[in-house]
Parts: C-alpha cells; sequence; structure tokens
C-alpha cells in the first residue's frame, strides 16, 4: 500500500469532510507519519477512519477523533496538557506539536517504553512520559488541557481539581454501550460546562473510579 496516498486521502475524505478545516491541523497530520507509531501489524491501516486494537485489550482514537478532539481543545503554544493514557504516543505527538509541555501518564510500562522511543526518533521534546495510574489525575500541578484517552463512568473530582481557569478537557462518559465524548470548560474559577462531541465507544480507564450499586 501507498501509505503516502493513503494519508492524503485521510486528509481530504476523512478530516477535511468531518468539519476539520483548521489547516495548522491538517498540516500536522500530513506531517507527522502515523503508520510509525501503530503496530507493525495494522501499518497499512494507519490511516483508515478505525480504532485500531492495542495489546491489553486497548485501542487508538480514529483519525477523525483525533483531529476533532484537537480542534475542539485549540491547544494554544503556551498551553500545559496533561494526557492520561499515552499509549502508541502518536497522539501525544500531535499535543506536544502544538503545547508548550505535555505530562503524558500510561497504565503499561511497554507502552510508555516504546512510545519513548518513538518520540525521540521524530523530535518530540517538550513530553515528560510517567507510568502510573492517572485515572485520578497526575500530581499537584494545573494543566490547561486535559486530555483522557481511555473513558470513564464520572469525572473524578481530584481530576476536575487539575484543570486550569479557562481550561479544556476531552473525556468519554458513561457506559457501553452508551458512551459520549465530552468538551468540559472551566470558563471561571468555578463551574464547568460540557457539551457532548460525538457519541464513541472506548475501553474504561483501568482502575477508574466506578460507581457502587446497591440491591435491596
Amino acid at each position: 500500500m501507498d501509505l503516502e496516498i493513503a494519508r492524503t486521502n485521510m486528509l481530504k475524505q476523512q478530516l477535511r469532510t468531518s468539519g476539520v478545516v483548521n489547516q495548522q491541523l491538517l498540516d500536522l497530520f500530513e506531517h507527522l507519519p502515523r503508520e510509525e507509531f501503530v503496530p507493525q501489524s495494522f501499518r497499512n491501516f494507519a490511516y483508515t477512519d478505525v480504532n485500531i486494537s492495542l495489546s491489553h485489550e486497548q485501542v487508538m482514537f480514529s483519525p477523525i477523533q483525533e483531529a476533532q478532539i484537537l480542534q475542539e481543545t485549540a491547544i494554544k503554544p503556551y498551553d500545559r496538557v496533561l494526557e492520561i493514557g499515552t499509549g502508541t504516543g502518536y497522539f501525544t505527538a500531535l499535543l506536544a506539536r502544538q503545547a508548550a509541555h505535555v505530562t503524558s501518564v500510561e497504565i503499561f510500562p511497554e507502552f510508555t517504553q516504546e512510545a519513548e522511543i518513538k518520540l525521540r526518533r521524530h523530535g518530540v521534546s517538550n513530553v515528560s512520559l510517567h507510568t502510573g495510574n492517572g485515572a485520578m489525575g497526575w500530581g499537584t500541578e494545573e494543566f490547561d488541557v486535559i486530555i483522557v484517552s481511555g473513558a470513564l463512568q464520572f469525572l473524578p473530582e481530584s481530576l476536575v481539581a487539575q484543570l486550569a481557569p479557562l481550561g479544556r478537557m476531552f473525556a468519554v462518559l458513561g457506559e457501553s454501550p452508551a458512551m459520549a465524548a465530552c468538551l468540559i470548560k472551566r470558563p471561571s474559577e468555578s463551574g464547568l460546562t460540557t457539551r457532548v462531541l460525538f457519541e464513541t465507544a472506548l475501553p474504561m480507564l483501568l482502575d477508574a473510579p466506578r460507581r457502587e450499586y446497591f440491591n435491596f
């Protein structure tokens, strides 16, 4: 398969037609080779509109999802970004190409190790990779943008507390089969707004808090 042609087709037939019109974003996707981040067995599917499977029953965002998330969170060159779920490192690289710094947390050590190699190979240096459970947040600092790469039943207060004033958060909320990709904003010191971007289904974030249900 000619992956250069596949990448061009993705830009024209997937991203543009799904409402992604930000030229800076389109340039990012054009110049960062997705096939060098996906598992080798899925290399020929790097630019198809699917959630590519990873080990540990995890998946990547599809290209359209990635572009919509980036367009809606509107990352600025001075933004500090927290990413929960590094995965292959591809989305991490997209974030880093826009932000001042990305803190990315991954629960699976081999994902962290592989992502570090790939990010270094592509000259991405404004990323701090950590292995651990980020479902409840990470550290104590505030972030301008928070991206949660797995689904949550609800937003933990400790994670919400790390969203800076005027910050934006992307998270998939709910339980299968009723999940929604949401953009959460903090317009001031207090209060949040939530807007549904699209319906989707992702694996639940490992070790994320869950509601307790009681049978009487």
